[in-house]
Order: structure tokens, then C-alpha cells, then sequence
């Protein structure tokens, strides 16, 4: 029997979070059918005049489509078909917590959080990407908690593969887009604190500017460009220790980031602030030699004294490389998508 989903939405099928997601979803035997409306709020009646199948499993509205969801809900309700929505990142958290556009207490941010309520209450199952996200869904948007399944974003199983550990050079990577969630110029900051290594920051973004600024004079700081997505691995591979996110916003304690799945995929340990975010458990001490991922208080001298460590004559550097690699293939995994996504779609008796 055929399985088919709808993939509703104008977003990126090629977006890191959904090529993995579509690529399990048919390793379980899916077909997907792509509808990309023109015009968001109209999308059920273009769907209607377009021929689109009505005898689907479920419709799947991805990532950062909120405006596509009404059209979808409409469409869904006409043919009985269930919605799934995987929203990733709450439009209402965006605008007021993280980019605090708005004030929690005024008219729009009422109605954009009404609205997020909406799409959680007519959505048959909710995707969330981490604990935490899963959390804030339940108190602050209303969802219920036993529709909610957490899947990873994950990581490209056949771009970011082990690294050997001998390749790595005496270095600190982070690399990212410089928005505030990721706290780059605390790095810059605690890279100051600890002048005889070398910390490289490694992408582009309007913060960046500032970061360069406060770097000068400090030669052991360097910036490097953008490289190709494809040559990333490699390039994790190249250093000892990678680095998370280091924000002071709601926001920035809720996500796991790209970079952290990849470096762990890469068997590269490493560090980011104290966040209940991630799956695995959480091990006060050592926790780099037994998970890989070291969570720490959110001050430049916190991370100068963790990278410190790392870089101590004493630290099993090996053995941290093995533990990212472990903690990645069993809590982050393509492999758990698959398990999840599996077990989500299976019908209950």
C-alpha cells in the first residue's frame, strides 16, 4: 500500500533539517509529494485547482512555513487528512525573546502567540528539535505535551564522518553567521584570556565587524571566511576543540545548533553553555572524556579555564574524540530521526 505525505510549504527542501528529514522519510517507504503555493493564505484553493492529491497520510508543513500552515489546516480539514507541523524555530520566541521586537505584553505579540497556539492546537502530531523546545511549545504556547515527538536536526551522515583524532592541530574553532544567539564576542573575550592558543572564528555576519575590533592587537585571534559547505568537514577535522554557542538569550538555551551536531558527527569534543537542551545525560565531571560536549556557565573566564584543560598535558584528547562520536550516534543520529520519525508514524492501536 502506498504511503504518501504532502510536503506543504515554499520553504528550502534542501535546508539542512529538511533534506534529512525527507531522506528518512522515504528510507520508511514515503512517497513525497512537494506543493509549494504562491500565495501562502491562498494555498488550499490553488491546491484545489491544481489537482493535488486528497487521499494522502499526513501533511507535512516544515520549517519556518507558520504562514503556509492556515492554508494547509484548510486543506487538511476538507480531506481528512492529519497534519504534522515542524515549526523548529516559534515566530513568537523570535520576535520576542530573541530579537525583542516586540514586547511579550503588547496587542501583536497577544496575536502572534495566539496564532502559534492555533497551529499547535489543529496540528495532529508536533515535531520539537530539542528538549527545551519541547518545553517552551507546552508553557508557552499551549501545546499538548503528548503530541510533541523531539527529533534531532542531526547531521549529514555522508558529508560529516569521523576525523581522526591525530589530524587535529592546536586550535579552537567556531564558526557561524555572528548573530548575538551565538555569542561570538564573549569567544573573542575568553580567547583573550588565554593568549598562547590559537582561536579561529571562521564565517561571515554583521557582527563580525565588532568581533575583529575587539580582537586587534591579539594575534593569536584569527578570521577566516566562508569556506564550502562541502569542505567543512575537513576543516572541523583540522582542529582540537569546537565551540557551540555562547549567547545570553532565552533563545540561545534552547537550540543545539548545526555546528554541534556536526562537530560530534565529526568526533570532535565540543564546549557551549549550560542548557537542557541536549538528550544525553548531563555528567558533572569529565564530561568531555564521557560525552563529548562540556556545558559551561556563560563568562569568558569559564571558557578560558575549559580550553585550558583540553589543551593540559593530562587531558585524554582521544578519548573526548570518541565520546563526541559516541554521543552523536546515540542520541543525534540519522539513524534516531529515522527511529523517531518511525515510531511517530506508526498508527496506534
Amino acid at each position: 500500500m502506498s504511503k504518501t505525505i504532502i510536503w506543504w510549504g515554499k520553504g528550502d527542501i534542501h535546508y539542512s533539517r529538511n533534506r534529512i528529514i525527507r531522506q528518512q522519510l522515504q528510507e520508511l517507504g514515503y512517497h513525497i509529494v512537494d506543493f509549494r503555493p504562491k500565495i501562502s493564505a491562498l494555498g488550499d484553493i490553488q491546491a484545489a485547482f491544481s489537482g493535488l492529491t486528497k487521499k494522502a497520510d499526513y501533511i507535512w508543513v516544515p520549517c519556518f512555513r507558520q504562514r503556509d500552515f492556515e492554508g494547509a489546516y484548510r486543506y487538511s480539514s476538507h480531506n481528512n487528512i492529519p497534519i504534522i507541523f515542524d515549526p523548529l524555530i516559534s515566530a513568537y520566541d523570535k520576535q520576542v525573546y530573541e530579537r525583542k521586537k516586540l514586547n511579550k505584553k503588547s496587542r501583536k505579540a497577544h496575536q502572534l502567540r495566539y496564532c502559534e497556539n492555533h497551529m499547535m492546537a489543529q496540528s495532529e502530531h508536533i515535531i520539537a528539535d530539542t528538549a527545551a523546545h519541547r518545553d517552551f511549545f507546552v508553557q508557552e504556547l499551549g501545546a499538548s505535551a503528548e503530541k510533541i515527538t523531539i527529533i534531532p536536526v542531526s547531521a549529514e551522515a555522508e558529508l560529516f564522518q569521523p576525523q581522526a583524532p591525530n589530524q587535529a592541530q592546536q586550535e579552537v574553532l567556531f564558526y557561524g553567521s555572528f548573530v548575538p544567539l551565538q555569542g561570538a564576542d564573549l569567544i573573542v573575550q575568553a580567547a583573550k584570556l588565554t593568549p598562547h592558543i590559537k582561536w579561529t572564528l571562521l564565517g561571515d555576519g554583521k557582527g563580525k565587524e565588532a568581533c575583529v575590533e575587539l580582537a586587534k592587537g591579539h594575534d593569536h585571534i584569527h578570521f577566516e571566511p566562508w569556506i564550502d559547505y562541502a569542505d567543512l568537514p575537513s576543516r572541523i577535522g583540522a582542529a582540537k576543540l569546537l565551540l557551540g554557542v555562547f549567547g545570553d538569550t532565552p533563545k540561545a538555551k534552547r537550540v543545539i545548533p548545526n555546528k554541534v551536531y556536526q562537530s560530534l558527527a565529526c568526533g570532535r569534543p565540543v564546549i557551549s553553555i549550560q542548557t537542557s537542551a541536549y538528550l544525553h545525560p548531563n555528567h558533572d565531571d569529565q564530561c568531555l572524556t564521557k560525552t563529548g560536549i562540556l556545558q559551561i556557565e556563560n563568562t569568558p573566564e569559564q571558557l578560558s579555564q575549559s580550553v585550558l584543560d583540553v589543551f593540559s598535558e593530562n587531558f585524554d584528547y582521544e578519548q573526548a574524540c570518541a565520546a563526541a562520536l559516541e554521543t552523536y550516534q546515540t542520541y543525534y543520529s540519522q539513524s534516531l530521526v529515522k527511529q523517531q520519525l518511525e515510531l511517530l508514524l506508526t498508527p496506534k492501536n
